[in-house]
């Protein structure tokens, strides 16, 4: 009975040594994968994605916004802190009436300079309010059937409370041709993204967008287009730029 009983204990002795070695062997794989030692470290799957965010922005220009608009009329004569910003072109030689509208945002502050655009559009609600020439129509929109006006990038600087027909600043080829509004109270969406963009990415030549006509000295187009400025008596109608973008 003695030596049974050795025997028993003997092999029960050596089940718990199977089963500990086996234990110890488990912890050491599990360790292994988990191990945060830095020879250890590119054994430890990472998590690479990429997690990419989108961003929906309105600025809206208050007083502190950057539009003017230059008159052949008044060819020294500043017009930036006017009510309205347009593009006009009326009559034809001698006397022919062209205004310019000019608009800038300031993106530095509102936008990392990482950030890709994705959209951005250009808001501009109808001067329904101010007329062209004190107690003159038109008020709002006037636009001639099957005239078109443009949409051109400012490459160089100007300022606001200094620009004029005379020292109008440089512009890049138009990047929009637009048709007129179907009524006189039409606010006028813009495609501007490829301006945000390059604004957006710093790049030089690039201080703002201006619309207008370019039919020549010798078409009379009769048209305007008129919008609500920066300086104009309700807020609720200032220029707003919408802006889509991800970082």
């Amino acid at each position: 009975m003695f030596n049974l009983n050795i025997k028993k204990y003997g092999i029960a002795n050596i089940s718990i040594k199977k089963a500990i070695i086996s234990l110890l062997f488990i912890v050491w794989i599990l360790f292994s994968w988990s191990c945060a030692h830095p020879i250890c470290e590119d054994i430890t799957p990472k998590d690479t994605t990429e997690k990419i965010r989108i961003y929906n922005m309105i600025l809206k220009s208050g007083k502190e916004g950057k539009d003017a608009v230059v008159s052949t009329y008044y060819p020294v004569e500043n017009f930036g802190n006017g009510k309205t910003i347009s593009c006009t072109q009326l009559g034809g030689v001698p006397n022919q009436f062209i205004e310019r509208g000019y608009i800038d945002f300031d993106l530095a502050e509102a936008i990392p300079s990482k950030a890709k655009v994705k959209k951005a559009t250009l808001k501009l609600f109808a001067d329904t309010v101010n007329a062209l020439g004190s107690g003159l129509r038109p008020i709002g929109h006037y636009y001639a059937s099957g005239k078109q006006w443009k949409v051109s990038i400012i490459s160089t600087f100007w300022d606001e409370l200094n620009i004029s027909w005379f020292n109008r600043p440089q512009t890049d080829k138009e990047f929009a041709v637009l048709n007129g509004p179907e009524i006189a109270s039409q606010a006028i969406n813009i495609d501007v993204t490829e301006y945000a963009i390059k604004k957006v990415n710093r790049e030089p030549g690039v201080y703002g967008v201006t619309f207008y006509f370019d039919y020549g000295p010798s078409v009379i187009a009769n048209s305007t287009i008129r919008f609500c400025s920066s300086d104009h008596q309700n807020k609720e109608l200032w220029p707003e730029l919408h802006i889509e973008y991800e970082r």
